[in-house]
């Protein structure tokens, strides 16, 4: 007689909303600290850049778009990280290995999302330090703290 295994979808949620908003903002941070500050770029101009992926040029013409591209930047953090919980919670080495799953994942995250930009339109071949720059944000900055979030809640729940 087969098991059935029981997933626990509200601990999958609560933890992919944590562990997805800690990824996000430490990512934002990098990405603000790295990239925005050191070239004296518009944060406002970064996110309407992100709204424009998913609402096309119009996003550019107002900063009120900013808000959206925020917003969708939290949701697919989100997104990503309940990926990440669900398939956590069934492999546990990935809890006990969180900093090298972690790693993995974000490099898995940066190569779908540029897959994304290529169906939109919106990628743009980075150069050597940029690339370098792009695999350490989403390897360190964003796999690596959804990682730790959901090792650390899944011990907890």
């Amino acid at each position: 007689m087969a098991t059935s295994q029981r997933t626990d979808w509200p601990s999958i949620l609560r933890t992919a909303v944590l562990a997805g908003i800690t990824g996000g903002l430490a990512i934002e941070l990098y990405i603000y600290v790295t990239v925005i500050l050191r070239q004296n770029g518009d944060v406002l101009g970064y996110w309407q850049w992100i709204a424009s992926v998913a609402v096309g040029q119009a996003a550019l013409t107002s900063q009120a778009f900013a808000w959206l591209g925020i917003a969708l930047h939290f949701i697919v953090s989100i997104g990503w990280a309940a990926g990440y919980a669900y398939i956590a919670g069934t492999r546990a080495f990935m809890s006990r290995r969180w900093a090298i799953s972690g790693i993995g994942f974000g490099f898995v995250v940066y190569v779908f999302m540029q897959f994304m930009l290529i169906g939109a339109g919106k990628f743009v071949p980075p150069g050597d330090t940029q690339l370098v720059n792009q695999l350490v944000a989403h390897c360190l900055f964003f796999g690596v703290p959804v990682a730790f979030v959901t090792a650390k809640i899944g011990q907890s729940t």
